[in-house]
């Protein structure tokens, strides 16, 4: 009886021995190859940085173009804007500087007519270089919000 029973155990036992056998095996196996899979995720996943890293430089790129080309276009409007308004201010003065140097010290001097058509179209052609009134109220009331 003996005997049966130790057959049984040393049966049991190498029973035991091969499973942990085997399933030292697929563990081996599978570890291999979740090994060989991260190195892919690994080597993928550097390849995207390299690719999200170009899209965001081009991006940043095509901000930054966009960006400074809108700078040199309101640099180039503002030195217009600038010039046009001195040419304006320039010719007010050309205008109203004969009829000032004639009137000069004369408090009861009356202004001609002509001369006043003059002065009122200069006064509009400056008054016409301010910026619309509406313009800057709606530019304001963007602000706001």
């Amino acid at each position: 009886m003996i005997e049966i029973i130790q057959a049984i155990v040393s049966f049991a036992f190498i029973v035991g021995f091969a499973a942990l056998a085997v399933a030292l095996f697929k563990l081996k196996t599978l570890n291999t190859q979740l090994f060989h899979l991260s190195q892919q995720l690994s080597s993928d996943n550097k390849v995207l940085a390299l690719e999200i890293n170009k899209v965001t430089a081009t991006e940043a790129y095509d901000g930054q173009e966009g960006f400074i080309k809108f700078i040199s276009q309101s640099r180039d409007w503002a030195f217009g804007y600038i010039e046009n308004v001195q040419l304006t201010i320039k010719t007010f003065k050309d205008t109203v500087e004969p009829i000032a140097i004639k009137h000069k010290g004369d408090s009861e001097a009356r202004i001609e007519g002509t001369e006043l058509e003059k002065l009122l179209a200069a006064y509009v052609k400056l008054v016409s270089e301010l910026p619309d009134d509406s313009q800057a109220t709606t530019r304001d009331e963007r602000r706001k919000k």
